[in-house]
């Protein structure tokens, strides 16, 4: 068997449910008397807790793109092979006399797309809340062509998005729904 069969192939919904199972089995031999339940029983909690599945293995199976809560799109990876937005120019001092938080912020877009089944993939992690917090804010500055400052207030933190002509603060709610909003507009437009 090579190496690449040894690692670990069981899920977080397949342990789950292994070791439901398991503890079923268990009450089973407890009731009954039953000793393959016993032995099947533990078996299901012992692969869960080790998270290998030698018949997973023997088979090349796993059920580790069960889980719904990872992504299978290394999104940082993808980040960093972009290459980086481009550098905002200084603003000129009456830019700096406009306030800096807005009721209802402007965002303009830019030209940054991806292709639709990435841009699918991308909304499915992102409304999974599968991806943390700065990578939402990295795909944030490609799509909208602007640096992001995160400002701490208190345990909370505000985002700064300084764009060519005007700043727009946001809170991460707010950047999470505009991104949405603009990667489903650009997947309805491809």
């Amino acid at each position: 068997m090579n190496a690449s069969r040894l690692r670990f192939n069981l899920g977080d919904l397949d342990r789950l449910f292994r070791v439901l199972l398991g503890l079923a089995l268990g009450f089973i031999y407890w009731e009954f008397n039953m000793l393959p339940a016993l032995w099947l029983g533990l078996a299901l909690v012992l692969t869960a807790v080790i998270r290998f599945c030698p018949v997973y293995a023997l088979f090349n199976w796993d059920s580790l793109d069960l889980d719904p809560s990872k992504t299978v799109i290394p999104w940082e990876e993808f980040l960093d092979m972009l290459p980086p937005p481009a550098p905002v120019k200084e603003q000129a001092p009456e830019a700096l006399m406009k306030p800096k938080r807005q009721l209802e912020p402007v965002v303009a877009p830019v030209a940054f797309h991806l292709p639709p089944e990435l841009t699918q993939a991308l909304i499915k992690d992102i409304e999974k809340n599968a991806l943390d917090e700065m990578l939402v804010v990295r795909f944030f500055e490609n799509f909208f062509g602007c640096r992001v400052t995160v400002v701490p207030v208190g345990h909370l933190h505000s985002y700064s998005c300084k764009f060519t002509d005007h700043t727009v603060s946001f809170d991460f709610a707010k950047l999470k729904a505009t991104l949405l909003a603009r990667l489903k507009e650009t997947r309805l437009a491809a």
